[in-house]
């Protein structure tokens, strides 16, 4: 069976802040397209070469998002800083300048790229009315779903924009699934008061939206005393039925953080007990064959700010496969909950590519049958500073949603199967052309 290579020849792509001294030098990392996928899955398709020499861009001062889509099939890297200023360049030893047609973008806004079959778009939030602080997300029939500054969820199409009300949170996410169900976090509450994720209003539920009908057809509530703790659940197809389910955080003062999934008619199973203490959250990650055998396992870290643990969550157990060492996936008070990675080996095995807890240092984590492998991919110059972005090099397709593994006769493992969803929207249009 043929194989997407991950493209980053490349492997791993470091960004350098343009600045003079060597304490203000700021990082971004691009691993190999969007600040996550559309399924919430930080996971990216095609095989991840972990031994080539990394490749050093200097960047832009101050950067805060990073974003890798491809040109007419050659890779590029869009930077977007704290200010809002926008830099492109080419994936290569040169870092050439990319003409996006784009100088400027919101302040704050994590960015979102759309490949087409030649070129890639850089989505915002429509300047009348979506809410800056989230990014929209493209439907495989056509069009985008976004959150506006209302709390509606919005369908745009070329015949124009249709509204539905579900009170979401100004920052949540909309993530879809395989059959086309958007999820997005709803029921606005500071009842939990721990605020790491950018303000301290979580949600207390999700809603479920067929974007077709433009209804909501389920309404996934936490517990009274529990809130939904992220900016957007994982739609992952856990049990390889064909179906996703949907994995959130779920958070309480008694407690504290643990991950549970649901499926689409909203029975609950918990993936991790929760911590045991309020105030300490876990950060969900990615979903996807970890397990040495190919099993499907639950990656999470469990208290990001003091001491990570990176957690695999085999199916039908509550008991960790925990990492030795300490990870910080998140930056306390940050919006940006992407900078770790799944990604695939030569084998078809998924691993994490996750940083330090001091954020000086990449690693990439692997299962084994006697655990967890630890092995440093990278030191870096300075802080990591953005998100952890992959693209693959089948250019017509997102990001992963689900994928199936088999094994053979003869006992060597099949590549996966991680399909996207083929872009084929025709109010969407590409903003680069390859010349």
């Amino acid at each position: 069976m043929s194989r997407t290579r991950f493209f980053t020849g490349v492997a791993l792509l470091i960004l350098l802040g343009a600045c003079g001294g060597e304490a203000d030098v700021q990082v971004g990392v691009g691993v190999g397209v969007v600040s996550g996928s559309v399924s919430g899955n930080q996971f990216a398709a095609g095989v991840f070469d972990s031994g080539t020499d990394p490749l050093r861009i200097d960047g832009p001062a101050d950067p805060a998002w990073v974003v890798l889509g491809l040109v007419d099939g050659e890779p590029i890297v869009i930077v977007v800083t704290e200010a809002g200023e926008v830099a492109a360049f080419e994936a290569s030893r040169d870092a050439s300048p990319v003409d996006l047609n784009l100088d400027a973008f919101p302040p704050g806004t994590p960015p979102a790229l759309l490949q087409g079959p030649t070129g890639v778009l850089l989505l915002s939030p429509p300047s009348t009315s979506g809410s800056f602080l989230t990014h929209p997300i493209p439907l495989p029939t056509g069009g985008l779903v976004f959150v506006d500054e209302a709390g509606a969820v919005v369908v745009s199409a070329a015949s124009g924009n249709r509204r539905l009300e579900v009170d979401a949170l100004p920052d949540a996410r909309p993530v879809l699934s395989s059959d086309g169900l958007v999820a997005v976090l709803s029921g606005p509450t500071d009842r939990y008061g721990h605020g790491v994720l950018g303000d301290a209003i979580e949600a207390t539920q999700i809603s479920l939206i067929d974007p077709a009908a433009l209804e909501v057809v389920r309404t996934i509530n936490s517990g009274p005393d529990e809130v939904f703790e992220g900016l957007a659940p994982i739609w992952a197809d856990i049990d390889q039925d064909g179906v996703d389910e949907l994995i959130a955080t779920l958070s309480s003062r008694a407690g504290g953080a643990r991950v549970v999934t649901y499926s689409e008619t909203g029975v609950l199973t918990p993936v991790s007990d929760p911590i045991g203490q309020a105030f300490r959250w876990r950060h969900q990650l990615a979903v996807g064959p970890f397990g040495p055998g190919g099993d499907v396992e639950v990656v999470a870290v469990k208290t990001p700010h003091i001491g990570g643990i990176l957690e695999f969550y085999a199916r039908g157990t509550t008991d960790p496969v925990a990492t030795p060492g300490e990870f910080r996936t998140h930056v306390l008070g940050s919006r940006n909950l992407d900078q770790a990675l799944a990604v695939l080996d030569g084998a078809g095995q998924a691993m994490m590519i996750v940083p330090t807890q001091d954020q000086r240092s990449l690693v990439v984590v692997r299962r084994v049958a006697e655990g967890t492998d630890v092995a440093e991919l990278v030191e870096l110059p300075a802080q990591v500073a953005t998100n952890i972005a992959g693209v693959s090099s089948r250019s017509e397709r997102l990001l992963p949603r689900h994928w199936s593994t088999a094994r053979s006769t003869s006992g060597a493992d099949h590549q996966p199967r991680v399909p996207g969803a083929p872009l084929n929207g025709p109010s969407i249009s590409e903003v680069i052309q390859p010349p």
